[in-house]
């Protein structure tokens, strides 16, 4: 799963178009040619990746954050969102907005608790989370080699599991399918307000077999892209729909 998603650019807006570090390279004489600048932007996000992907992946940095882990992961929780896209024009963007002290607070669901989004995104920095829309499964993929991975699954109570039986329940053992949003998947009165970022965008829905009977798997991986994966604390979300019960 790919948590992180770009985000929207709006159209007439000069904040949305013409970002601090499009500014910031207008004033320092870059060329000012759209593609130019996305052609450098995106080399030097691409360089940026890799230095800091193997920078993070080193044992000493890693076991720096894990020391710092409890200064640096509640900034991180406070002033940035699981949907901020992580590359140098919103990495500028970002830190200038957070000095200005106008970042967007951790967004909450109607009933005051975290969304799934944020509720997911707090998990995976390693806060102490209280937990509504993700609990401990009882269940493991079957084929499943790392002892150390937390598994967790998606609150049953929010599951239209009559929706996941009608659409997968002809399907054989075996069979294998993608499934874009767990929106799908959700009681009609579970909307975005609760949802917030889609914590299992590209899951993974798969047929099998047990003693208990046919089910429907529910299986993804909580973590990011590039770099930032090496400072969180990945889980897996695993569930089982049985078609019988």
């Amino acid at each position: 799963m790919r948590v992180v998603k770009d985000p929207p650019r709006g159209g007439g807006d000069e904040n949305t178009d013409h970002s601090y570090f499009r500014k910031l390279m207008g004033m320092l004489g870059a060329d000012p040619d759209p593609q130019t600048y996305v052609r450098n932007r995106e080399v030097l996000d691409d360089a940026l990746d890799r230095v800091g992907t193997y920078a993070l992946a080193n044992p000493v940095s890693q076991a720096t954050i894990e020391a710092l882990r409890p200064i640096w992961a509640p900034y991180v929780f406070k002033n940035y969102r699981p949907y901020d896209y992580p590359n140098i024009e919103s990495l500028v963007d970002d830190t200038i907005t957070a000095l200005r002290g106008k970042r967007a607070e951790p967004e909450l669901d109607p009933e005051g608790r975290l969304n799934a989004g944020e509720e997911a995104f707090s998990m995976a920095l390693g806060l102490p989370t209280k937990n509504y829309y993700f609990t401990e499964s009882p269940y493991q993929p079957s084929n499943s080699s790392d002892k150390s991975m937390r598994y967790y699954r998606f609150n049953p109570d929010l599951l239209d599991k009559q929706t996941i039986r009608d659409k997968y329940g002809d399907a054989e053992v075996g069979q294998k399918f993608s499934a874009r949003e767990i929106y799908d998947l959700l009681s009609s009165s579970i909307g975005e307000d609760e949802l917030g970022a889609d914590p299992l965008e590209n899951f993974k829905i798969s047929i099998g077999m047990d003693d208990k009977g046919k089910y429907a798997s529910i299986y993804d991986k909580y973590d990011f892209s590039g770099p930032a994966n090496y400072m969180i604390r990945p889980f897996e979300i695993y569930d089982r729909v049985y078609f019988d019960q």
